[in-house]
């Protein structure tokens, strides 16, 4: 009920997020309370409609897109909420649904080999019991929405038509999270220098604003890109990127952006060099192509001269020390400090290869090692290195080289294969630099295998308004 309101009144769903956003603000445990709320009605109408429509897919991109603003909020339900709503979802759409499409057995095959990492935790002693559950069911829940969306999603037809739809209910939670960043701290008051700006991503985690800003670009522009309407009104869709863009660059946080452009202008040039169609389409659109990268451009001039050039300067990696001084003061750290970590989990790997040092452990072997290194991991592939040893290898060879190539080489038309390059590279991209920490990259994962039919003649003609 509440997703079929969403579609048909496109523009007072709009307004009813930025409301949310003011109420982030003034009603934090309101917004929460909202995000319970809309799961509990997502699992009883998937049940009650036994998945009609693909019910699931819509309550599974909003619910993921919620989850920064439920986290925005300081009251979230629990952290790892998000990533347990969308497996609750997907999970019940794939059993409940009248169609069943199951997935490639290589997503079982990546999760069942990331169980035994759970025993060797358990094999270690001395360490305090609810800590390491916590640890478990941070790193397990993860995989475990990229094993639910892979399930729901892998080779699921979906009409054109239905993607436009798709996109505009994945797209609605990022107008709440604009709102909220408008409401935060004004700009002329921040002082853009040195790294990743909590003042400007609303006093939140500027990576995980980020990365959200991020989805919900590739959202708007691959619509965009495939002739549909995302919000359904072409001049809401270039404002919504236009925020979505200023509001990421100011974040200082790249990852989120430069995962949203490297994953377009990436399946872009793949598809140009693949595809003599597709070669074909973008010529034919170069005039749209040009003055739309001019728009964007614009903004990124815009917001780099409001920063005072730090924000080329963070782009280039560029410390502030280097600016002010003239002269390098200290190693730059274009990473933002993820080489420690990185460099900590491969040595993990070294010292136990074949079963790693155990799932969650990774932060309590950097504590042990070095007292000063507190933090989780951002990276997912050393990660799973380290704590999975051989077996997380042979997991992700499974899961993110053979699924994908083989997948691809099934897919006949081009709109299905940019699709899927996004999602993949977005979903890479965004584990290579935030881990798991959000639904978002599993979701993306598994949303790369879905199949694009053509469109039917006639077939809602007022999507593309």
């Amino acid at each position: 009920m509440l997703i079929r309101f969403f579609l048909r009144y496109p523009i007072l769903a709009l307004l009813m997020h930025i409301g949310l956003g003011f109420l982030v603000k003034s009603q934090p445990l309101v917004v929460s309370a909202f995000y319970g709320v809309v799961t509990f009605l997502a699992v009883v109408e998937i049940i009650s409609v036994r998945d009609r429509a693909n019910l699931a897919a819509y309550y599974a991109l909003y619910l993921a897109g919620m989850e920064i603003l439920s986290r925005m909020t300081g009251v979230p339900l629990f952290w790892e909420f998000g990533k347990y709503a969308c497996i609750a979802v997907l999970s019940l759409g794939s059993v409940m649904g009248a169609k069943s499409y199951r997935p490639s057995y290589l997503f079982w095959v990546y999760f069942l080999l990331l169980l035994p990492g759970i025993l060797v935790t358990a094999a270690y002693a001395g360490i305090d019991e609810a800590r390491i559950l916590d640890l478990i069911s941070q790193y397990l829940s993860g995989p475990a929405a990229l094993l639910a969306a892979g399930w729901y999603f892998h080779k699921r037809p979906f009409q054109k038509s239905e993607i436009a739809l798709l996109l505009r209910v994945g797209l609605l939670p990022s107008a709440a999270v604009i709102t909220v960043l408008f409401l935060g701290k004004s700009l002329s008051d921040i002082d853009f220098i040195g790294g990743s700006n909590f003042d400007a991503s609303g006093g939140f985690g500027p990576n995980q604003v980020s990365s959200s800003l991020g989805w919900a670009i590739v959202l708007a522009i691959l619509g965009l890109l495939l002739g549909l309407s995302p919000t359904g009104y072409r001049w809401v869709d270039w404002i919504m990127i236009g925020f979505l863009i200023f509001r990421g660059l100011l974040t200082f946080s790249r990852g989120g952006m430069m995962g949203a452009f490297g994953a377009l202008g990436i399946s872009m040039f793949l598809l140009f060099w693949l595809s003599a169609k597709y070669r074909k389409w973008v010529m034919s659109h170069l005039h749209k192509g040009v003055l739309s990268l001019a728009i964007m451009l614009a903004i990124a001039f815009i917001a780099n001269d409001l920063t005072g050039n730090f924000l080329l300067y963070r782009y280039q990696g560029i410390s502030t020390s280097e600016v002010i001084l003239g002269r390098c003061v200290s190693q730059s750290e274009y990473l933002s400090g993820r080489e420690e970590i990185i460099e900590s989990e491969l040595k993990a790997f070294s010292e136990s290869p074949v079963l790693g040092i155990g799932m969650g452990r990774g932060t309590i072997f950097r504590e042990a090692d070095s007292r000063s290194q507190h933090t989780a991991s951002h990276t997912e592939f050393t990660r799973m290195l380290g704590e999975h040893g051989l077996l997380g290898l042979i997991a992700m060879l499974c899961l993110f080289v053979l699924l994908p190539l083989r997948h691809f080489s099934q897919l006949r038309n081009d709109e299905s294969r940019q699709w899927m390059l996004t999602f993949i590279i977005l979903a890479l991209f965004t584990l290579a630099h935030s881990g798991m920490r959000m639904a978002i990259p599993s979701l993306a994962f598994g949303l790369a295998f879905l199949l694009i039919l053509p469109e039917k003649p006639d077939e809602n003609p007022d999507l593309h308004r």
